[in-house]
């Protein structure tokens, strides 16, 4: 079953790169787009060629320093030649009921597994043959000013260099640092902190820097993960800076989990962070610091 679902995987990859209509519209993300030359030692630039089939994965799996699990998950078709990844989500969901995995600025992932058939493939290519033809005809009634602006839209998804890269893990805030000999920081602490709203606050990405310049420290209480890449930039406890904030403004992605943009980013508030200064909060817990003087009972507590 699993081999069924890689193949599906492949014969996806394999419909797209021959078929002239689609070939014209969509493109499959090639080891030469992810692996720089210099770790990949076989010189391969592409797992499949029509006059060998797949064979050359066995070959690049050996000699690389990298490859790339072919199928099922990198079946990643990016409409190069078309501002679409948006109106492909859109439209293969609603209009047509296939669920997209992920969409970036200008790529679209759609994922094979064991419940893969033949059938649904024949359906999927049947779709985006008909996106390709929609393309088409906008296109044809496009005047030379409209194609003028969608050709400049185009170089802006293509355009990379302009977006400043993913910024560095800043620090924990001293109020979650990790325990005495262990690295990192005390997430669990920030996590369960955060579980009460009036701990909490909302303030959106322009004000933040704002307040960064006021020299008002921000502590996030939420992971934030952009989509691409699809891994945090921000934990619970995490200090917010001016390159994080930078970032989240200059990404063109509309998939940001752990952020609403309407109401910005969720950081603990200032009382929230003086309590945490004086114990830790552990599922709603309190530890009390063993200064602390009380009475019989508190020291039975304590013990």
């Amino acid at each position: 079953m699993v081999e069924k679902g890689h193949g599906a995987g492949l014969l996806l990859r394999r419909t797209i790169r021959e078929n002239e209509r689609l070939r014209k519209w969509f493109d499959i993300i090639t080891i030469a787009d992810l692996i720089p030359a210099e770790h990949r030692q076989s010189g391969l630039e592409h797992y499949y060629r029509k006059d060998k089939g797949w064979n050359d994965i066995e070959k690049a799996w050996a000699e690389d320093e990298f490859a790339v699990q072919i199928p099922p998950r990198s079946t990643s078709t990016p409409a190069r030649r078309a501002s679409m990844a948006t109106r492909s989500r859109t439209c293969t969901s609603d209009k047509h009921a296939i669920q997209i995995n992920k969409t970036s600025r200008n790529s679209v992932l759609f994922m094979t597994n064991i419940g893969t058939t033949r059938g649904s493939l024949a359906y999927l290519t049947k779709v985006l043959l008909q996106i390709a033809d929609e393309l088409e005809e906008r296109n044809a009634g496009m005047e030379r000013e409209d194609k003028l602006m969608h050709i400049d839209k185009l170089r802006d998804l293509k355009d990379l260099e302009k977006y400043p890269p993913l910024p560095d893990f800043s620090s924990f805030h001293t109020s979650f640092q990790g325990q005495p000999g262990v690295p990192g920081g005390d997430i669990r602490s920030a996590y369960f902190l955060a579980y009460k709203e009036e701990r909490c606050r909302y303030v959106k990405l322009e004000p933040a820097l704002a307040e960064l310049r006021n020299g008002q420290p921000l502590v996030s209480a939420s992971f934030v993960i952009p989509y691409p890449p699809g891994f945090p930039v921000l934990v619970p406890g995490q200090v917010i800076n001016k390159e994080i904030i930078d970032f989240l403004i200059a990404i063109d992605v509309k998939e940001i989990h752990g952020y609403r943009p309407e109401l910005g980013l969720r950081v603990f508030t200032d009382a929230a962070m003086g309590r945490q200064k004086t114990g830790t909060a552990m599922g709603g817990m309190r530890v009390i610091s063993p200064t602390t003087k009380g009475s019989s009972s508190t020291k039975k507590k304590r013990s």
